[in-house]
């Protein structure tokens, strides 16, 4: 049996509490995976431009870079924590996507996001080893 537990990724508190419901079923955590991804941009069709910056589109925005890159930044910093204070180590995976490498004329916004992993990811195995 695989255990499940829900958690709203932009929500930190919920974070927190997967990787307690974790370290709960299987003792200190050594693997951190962030996985979550939304892309929501491209159904909107082109161009692009003009429909994204109708004022009715800020909330979607905010949910596609709240889910790809602070919800990674918010899990790793989870992840981290919970390791440093097991003093044992470990190892966390973020996620991102060939979007983050090349730029992606329907999804822009995502392409961003993507990037934004990428980088926080190379910044944070400078500063962490």
């Amino acid at each position: 049996k695989i255990p499940s537990a829900r958690c709203d990724m932009r929500k930190f508190d919920q974070i927190q509490g997967l990787m307690k419901c974790a370290e709960d079923e299987f003792g200190p955590i050594s693997l951190w995976i962030n996985n979550a991804g939304v892309e929501f941009e491209s159904g909107l069709g082109r161009p692009f431009g003009k429909k994204m910056m109708d004022d009715d589109k800020r909330e979607m925005l905010k949910d596609i870079v709240d889910i790809n890159l602070t919800s990674v930044i918010d899990g790793t910093r989870v992840a981290v924590k919970h390791m440093q204070g097991h003093m044992q180590g470990g190892t966390v995976v973020n996620v991102a996507s060939m979007g983050g490498f090349f730029p992606m004329e329907a999804a822009p916004v995502y392409s961003a996001t993507k990037a934004g992993v990428i980088q926080y990811t190379r910044s944070c195995a400078q500063s962490l080893g």
